[in-house]
């Protein structure tokens, strides 16, 4: 599992990713940042474990890609599941 914040770029992660021996496929060819890839990548929602996310409250919530809204929630930082490079 890694916590990735949500302003980091997906080029950023995949140079982490890399530099930690953990995989990086699916997350290269991505242009961006983590937290508005959220609303638009299913690769991304697949591989995401849990969001961190600001709601309409103001209060932090921890929530899975399903109930992810863009009217509702600004995304703080997410859990993403990677495999170790074999």
């Amino acid at each position: 599992m890694v916590e990735v914040d949500s302003g980091v770029s997906l080029g950023k992660l995949v140079e982490f990713l890399d530099s930690q021996k953990l995989s990086i496929g699916g997350f290269t060819n991505l242009p961006g940042s983590i937290g508005g890839n959220l609303f638009l990548s299913q690769f991304l929602q697949m591989v995401c474990k849990s969001i961190k996310v600001l709601d309409s409250e103001n209060e932090v919530e921890e929530i899975s890609s399903d109930e992810l809204s863009l009217k509702k929630h600004i995304i703080l930082s997410a859990t993403l599941r990677v495999k170790a490079k074999i």
